[in-house]
């Protein structure tokens, strides 16, 4: 079974199995009204191969139903009349449109006139936002209505159907799920109570608009927004018997893989897996979560009833589905301009390379072949902007040629031990430093036995470790370029289950969402990991690595001790910004004095919510830090800073007044950015901030000869998250190559 296999897909007839995922993208009116110039022109060009089915992004189901800006309804007759310009777009390109039916809950921001109330299932707040107000169940009944009319009104509106987001932590899922579900009435208590807010809604809406209109999606193992059950299973698996039973000719079930949560990239639990739904289910499914062109057609061979959702690649590709049947590569995707509230910046600016297909575009028609596109030139990097990256600077005790850095990643093609392996670290490191004068970040690295916990991530305690990363090393000098070695501790993280690691620990006995209660650490034990960190870095320099990064972000120990939500001390290392600074001010000071400020550097995540993390007011911890380390250790290798719109792995909308800024203006050395970064805006970042380097991470990985490519103007390979965290396995890791189209001499 191939992705151009045609599937019925309730009462239409899809001609391929690749579908665009709903995408909040924040483009319609302070009215919550599609604007005509965008949404309309945004959904058509993505609808230019015949018989594609498009899910239109969540959509307010009533005005008490969101709080979000720049989001659409479909509550007014403006809104209806809005999504029927995009409707009728869809349908003249022959395609179909599905508009996805949502209500926020407790993640609604509350900031809205007239949307200020915050509700849920229960009184169970979102991590460091106000206490939801548990709906009465006159409220559920207004809410199953509200879903219900506006199913009526996007089919007035001339959708062919409707998708009731029951995913992500938004309402229904918020009813589902025992972790947010508290009620003990008729909609919580059991598996059977808690799901019949969801099935009632289905019913609804199938009553009004017929089940061959109505689909439903699910993300069981999903932990954002402070979801997931200890065990989902039982509880989905039900739902999809009731669908199966009650409904069983919904238009398809939209399941997330367990390798995504949210916009978050994560290592799948081992066992987790949608067969058990699958068993249960026998209508068509939409599989959606880090799909490749290749890994879906994979995966349609494999499940030959299912279609697979594309996202974030449909946001620069609007003419994905004929390249993935061309076989012509995808542009990368430029996560800065997914939220630009009603801009047409990233949204209706990308345009099919047209000269790539193999068929002729016809100048009038503006089709190749089958499909129907406009023929629009993609974007490029201009000679002046890309010059601006290769501008030398001055980074420790040496100078890099480009301010291009390969950001640390972890990626568990370690051994058992912990040990940099010499078939699959030394190649994959050396393939990257081909450009010289290139500062690599090798990945997170245990600093002692003590402080690790995951598999597969390599340490540097051991004359065996120490040895395997001396070849990393020596291949990296042979290539000209330099590298860093990036410490961590991750403390709460751990999750407690490798032999020896069983023990949790953290400034607390505060858990992160998910995770075991740590122990607290005592002072004493504070004292053995100063050490450790300073020893680690000892022997990095012994392994021939030019300086160490200090991992002090994304709710790993250093940021455990840093942020209040996660430090509730009352010693000399909790309490005051002082003390909560204390340990990693420590560690620097201890590095430091070990092998000398210039290769020394430390990462901060000021606004990342990962983990678990993220204070109210982040930045007076964060700027004192920073005055502390240009105080104590200006001559520090660099600050290693994540961008706020980048919170772990997981890509954010940046709130008002979120920035860095305050920490430029205090720290006067070498700063490095990271976080989503494409060749363009890196380019135009470094015009703004001059004495900046910019940290790519996956993007480095399909890319091995990145630094070339962005100089060249070469377009990106696109990554295949499927391969991120394979472990032990070269796949993904040594199976790149560098491009053909080079014409500069490098050490590749």
């Amino acid at each position: 079974m191939s992705l151009f296999e045609p599937i019925q897909v309730g009462k239409v007839t899809a001609s391929t199995r690749i579908v665009l995922a709903p995408l909040t993208r924040f483009r319609s009116s302070d009215d919550h009204v599609p604007l005509s110039e965008l949404a309309a022109t945004y959904y058509a060009q993505r609808a230019g191969y015949p018989g594609t089915l498009l899910i239109a992004e969540a959509t307010d189901v009533s005005p008490f139903s969101g709080g979000y800006k720049n989001v659409p309804g479909i509550y007014s007759d403006a809104q209806v009349e809005g999504w029927r310009r995009v409707a009728d777009a869809v349908h003249a390109k022959g395609s179909f449109l599905f508009v996805q039916l949502w209500a926020l809950g407790r993640v609604n921001p509350g900031i809205l006139p007239g949307r200020k109330r915050i509700v849920s299932a229960s009184d169970v707040p979102v991590k460091d936002r106000p206490t939801p107000e548990p709906l009465s169940q006159a409220d559920i009944k207004a809410y199953v209505h509200a879903f219900a009319t506006a199913a009526r009104n996007a089919v007035a509106a001339g959708a062919d159907g409707i998708e009731i987001h029951s995913a992500h932590g938004y309402l229904v899922d918020q009813f589902l799920q025992d972790v947010t579900n508290k009620r003990t009435d008729m909609y919580g208590g059991s598996i059977e109570n808690r799901a019949r807010f969801l099935l009632e809604i289905v019913a609804a809406c199938a009553a009004y608009i017929g089940a061959e209109r109505v689909a439903v999606r699910l993300s069981p193992f999903a932990f954002t927004q402070g979801m997931k059950m200890a065990d989902p299973m039982p509880q989905f698996v039900y739902v999809a018997q009731q669908l199966q039973t009650r409904f069983p000719k919904l238009a398809y079930l939209h399941l997330v893989e367990p390798r995504v949560s949210g916009l978050d990239d994560v290592v799948p639990v081992p066992g987790e897996s949608h067969d058990p739904i699958r068993a249960v289910w026998h209508g068509v499914i939409i599989i959606a979560g880090g799909f490749t062109p290749e890994t879906a057609a994979a995966h349609a061979k494999a499940y030959p009833k299912e279609l697979v959702a594309f996202g974030r690649y449909f946001t620069s590709n609007p003419d994905l589905v004929a390249r993935i049947k061309e076989g012509i590569p995808l542009e990368p995707y430029d996560r800065s301009k997914f939220y630009l509230r009603k801009s047409p910046d990233g949204y209706v600016t990308y345009g099919p390379l047209a000269a790539h297909y193999r068929r002729k575009v016809d100048p009038v028609s503006q089709t190749v072949g089958d499909y129907i596109v406009r023929n629009a030139p993609g974007s490029s990097l201009s000679h002046t902007m890309a010059s601006q990256l290769f501008t030398p600077l001055k980074v420790g005790d040496f100078e890099v040629s480009n301010r291009i850095v390969m950001a640390p990643l972890t990626r568990f093609r370690n051994s058992e031990d912990n040990v940099p392996q010499e078939d699959l670290a030394v190649p994959h490191y050396a393939q990257r430093a081909g450009y010289p004068g290139t500062l690599i970040i090798a990945e997170a690295t245990d600093v002692s036995s003590f402080s690790g916990g995951f598999p597969f991530v390599p340490g540097v305690h051991t004359d065996a470790q120490i040895e395997g990363w001396k070849k990393v090393t020596d291949a990296i000098h042979a290539k000209g370029s330099f590298a860093f070695l990036q410490l961590w501790a991750i403390g709460r993280s751990n999750p407690g289950v490798r032999p020896g690691y069983e023990t949790v620990v953290s400034a607390s006995t505060k858990p992160m969402e998910g995770g075991k209660t740590p122990l607290s650490l005592s002072v004493e034990e504070i004292a053995s990991y100063v050490a450790a960190f300073a020893d680690a870095s000892k022997k990095a320099i012994a392994a021939g690595f030019d300086g160490i990064e200090i991992h002090a972000a994304h709710g790993y120990l250093i940021d455990q001790f840093l942020q209040d939500v996660s430090n509730e001390r009352t010693d000399s290392y909790g309490g005051s910004i002082e003390n909560r600074a204390r340990f990693a001010l420590e560690i620097v000071e201890a590095c430091t004095a070990a092998i000398g400020a210039s290769k020394v550097a430390i990462r901060l995540s000021p606004f990342s919510a990962y983990q678990s993390m993220k204070m109210d007011d982040p930045m007076p911890t964060f700027t004192y830090v920073v005055e502390q380390l240009q105080a104590k250790f200006p001559g520090l290798a660099y600050l290693h800073m994540v961008e706020p719109r980048v919170s772990g792995s997981d890509d954010r909308e940046p709130e008002d007044q979120e920035s860095n800024d305050l920490i430029r203006a205090i720290w006067k050395g070498p700063y490095m950015a990271a976080g989503g970064f494409t060749p363009e805006s890196a380019a135009a970042h470094i015009e703004k901030y001059p004495n900046e380097l910019i940290a790519f991470g996956r993007l480095f990985i399909p890319n091995p000869d990145l630094v070339a490519r962005i100089k060249e103007n070469i377009p990106l390979e696109p990554y295949d998250r499927s391969n991120f965290y394979t472990p032990q396995t070269a796949d993904g890791y040594l199976t790149y190559t560098v491009s053909d189209k080079l014409t500069g001499t490098y050490a590749y």
